[in-house]
C-alpha cells in the first residue's frame, strides 16, 4: 500500500504543468458562452413553428429546433424542464417576442421523436479520429453520500461513447448499457460520421477496449492507415509473416514495436497521448452540462446526448485554451 502511495506521489511531482497563454482571448469567450443571444438567434426564432407536413392527423405547433432550443437552454444554464420553459418565456416576454412555448410535456414527448445531430464547428482540417467512453447516472445517490455513509439505494448507469478529433469537436455519440464493450460502438461510429459526410480521418487512437481483431479489420476497410491502440499484455503475433501484399497486419506492427522497447515507449513514440483529448473532453461534458441523465426513454437519452455534443462544440468555438508547458 505504501509503495503504491509513492508512485502516486512521485507521479504527481513529475506532472507537467501548463499555462494559458491566450488568456485575453479565453476570457472573453467564457463570458460569451452565458449571452442568450448565442443560443436563441434570429434563424432559430424564423423557424419556431412546424410547417405544415401534408400529412394526415393533428398538426405539430413547434418544429424540432424550438423543442431542441429549450432543452439546450436547459442544459446550459443548468435548468429543470419546467425552469427552462420560465426562463424562455420571461426572455421572449422582455424581448418582445410573440412566440408562444411549448409545455414541458410537449418536450418530454417531442424528444422520443426529435431529429437532430451534432454540429460541428472545425475552423482546420482534422484527420485524426480518438474515441472514449464514459459512466452517465440515470438516477441514485450521490457519490459523496456513498463514499462516506456507503450505498443505500440502487444506482444505475448508462455509457456514453464519444468520438471526436484532435481540436476537441465531437462528431459521433453513441448511448448503450454499462456492460456495452468499447469496440461494439466503433461501427456506429464510421457509419455516422461517413453517411453524413464529415471529414475524411486516416488516423484512429483509442484504449485498450479497443484491442480486438474486429476493431483493426473494421479500420482498415474505412481506409484507416495509423491505427494507434495499445495490445493487451502477453499479446502475440496474428500472423508472424507479412501478407501476400507486403504488409505487415497493424496490429502485429504494434505487438512487435512494443515487445522491442515497452508499451510506455510505444506510447511517447506514436503520438498515443493524445488520447487525453478524449478524457479532457469528457470531464467538460460532466462539469459544464451534467453528469446524470435528464431523460429515462432510452431515445431520449440518446438525443440528449447528441444536444449536449452539440453545446460542447459550440463552447469550444466560442473559447479554447491555447496552453504552454511550463519547464
Amino acid at each position: 500500500m505504501k509503495q503504491q502511495e509513492l508512485k502516486k506521489s512521485r507521479e504527481r511531482k513529475n506532472k507537467k504543468k501548463y499555462k494559458v497563454k491566450n488568456w485575453p482571448k479565453y476570457n472573453k469567450g467564457l463570458i460569451k458562452r452565458g449571452s442568450i443571444n448565442i443560443w436563441i438567434s434570429q434563424r432559430i426564432l424564423n423557424s419556431w413553428y412546424q410547417e405544415h407536413q401534408g400529412k394526415p392527423g393533428r398538426q405539430r405547433i413547434y418544429s424540432d429546433t424550438a423543442i431542441e432550443t429549450i432543452i439546450i437552454i436547459s442544459k446550459v444554464y443548468s435548468l429543470p424542464l419546467r425552469g427552462a420553459v420560465g426562463f424562455v418565456r420571461s426572455i421572449f416576454k422582455e424581448m418582445n417576442i410573440n412566440l408562444t412555448i411549448p409545455d414541458y410535456t410537449t418536450l418530454s414527448r417531442r424528444m422520443k421523436t426529435l431529429e437532430t445531430n451534432i454540429k460541428v464547428y472545425s475552423s482546420t482540417n482534422s484527420y485524426i479520429f480518438i474515441t472514449d467512453s464514459t459512466g452517465i447516472k440515470l438516477y441514485g445517490e450521490g457519490e459523496w453520500k456513498v463514499k462516506t455513509h456507503g450505498k443505500d439505494m440502487h444506482r444505475r448507469w448508462v455509457k456514453v461513447h464519444l468520438g471526436m478529433d484532435e481540436n476537441l469537436q465531437i462528431h459521433a455519440s453513441k448511448v448503450t448499457k454499462s456492460s456495452y464493450h468499447d469496440s461494439n460502438a466503433l461501427p456506429d461510429f464510421l457509419e455516422d460520421i461517413q453517411s453524413n459526410g464529415k471529414q475524411n480521418f486516416n488516423t484512429f487512437i483509442g484504449d485498450g477496449g479497443y484491442d480486438t481483431h474486429f476493431t483493426y479489420e473494421l479500420l482498415e476497410s474505412k481506409g484507416f492507415r495509423d491505427i494507434k491502440i495499445p495490445p493487451k499484455t502477453g499479446s502475440k503475433l496474428k500472423y508472424p509473416n507479412k501478407r501476400e501484399d507486403g504488409t505487415e497486419y497493424p496490429r502485429d506492427k504494434t505487438v512487435r514495436e512494443v515487445q522491442a522497447s515497452s508499451i510506455k515507449e510505444w506510447k511517447e513514440k506514436s503520438g498515443y497521448y493524445k488520447r487525453s483529448i478524449a478524457e479532457a473532453n469528457m470531464f467538460r461534458y460532466k462539469r459544464l452540462l451534467s453528469d446524470k441523465m435528464s431523460f429515462r426513454s432510452f431515445v431520449s437519452q440518446e438525443n440528449e446526448v447528441i444536444i449536449s455534443c452539440s453545446i460542447l462544440n459550440v463552447m469550444l468555438n466560442l473559447a479554447k485554451p491555447e496552453t504552454y508547458e511550463v519547464i
